[in-house]
């Protein structure tokens, strides 16, 4: 059996970068947030119960999720945060796993990301990896990386990291850091010491022949 890896840290760490160098090694990557777009697409079960709560205000005109709307109402009122949760999670976490299972054959380990890992609310649901990374960068950087992303004005992107865990509570569930500050060879650096360590580890659970 393969071996399970998460991949955690604050939103615009780098995670996502990190994933894609790992998937250039040909790691499976299993993305929650990729698996939480495709569950509130048109006719999706979730999108349903999303426009039940929260009304017509929360889709554009076309009838897809009008993310912006949906961000804003989330980071500034906490009970609406909560009952996005309750109809997500589940789902998301039923579908990482059993995406997860199935590309067990396919690499010596399966990358999880998992942005939340270290929610106390979120952990336990995730107890079977194995393994577990952590992408770091100074607020003042996320604070840049956001800020270029559309519909995010300086207001929102401090909301939105103050929502998060901190670095500090993420050490709970952390094995091995990466530090991005914006250098991609350094970066790519540490994330090649990374998949030789996790290489090795798998290596060391596979039964012998």
């Amino acid at each position: 059996m393969a071996l399970f890896v998460g991949l955690t840290g604050g939103i615009a760490c780098g995670k996502s970068t990190v994933a894609r160098f790992l998937s250039a090694r040909n790691i499976p990557v299993i993305d929650t947030d990729l698996i939480s777009r495709e569950l509130v697409e048109p006719g999706q079960p979730c999108l349903d119960e999303l426009y039940r709560h929260f009304g017509p205000q929360i889709l554009n005109e076309d009838g897809h999720l009008n993310r912006k709307a949906m961000r804003e109402k989330i980071f500034s009122d906490p009970s609406a945060r909560a009952v996005l949760e309750t109809i997500l999670h589940p789902q998301i976490r039923r579908l990482a796993k059993e995406r997860a299972e199935q590309s067990a054959t396919q690499a010596p380990y399966v990358l999880v990301v998992v942005p939340l890992l270290a929610d106390p609310k979120v952990r336990p649901h995730y107890q079977w990896l194995d393994f577990v990374l952590g992408v770091r960068a100074t607020p003042s950087i996320q604070k840049a990386r956001l800020l270029e992303r559309p519909g995010i004005d300086p207001a929102l992107a401090d909301q939105m990291i103050a929502a998060q865990s901190s670095d500090r509570e993420r050490d709970a569930v952390v094995n091995e850091w990466i530090i991005n500050t914006g250098d991609l060879t350094a970066l790519a650096r540490q994330v090649d010491r990374c998949h030789h360590k996790l290489l090795a580890l798998a290596a060391e659970r596979a039964p012998s022949e």
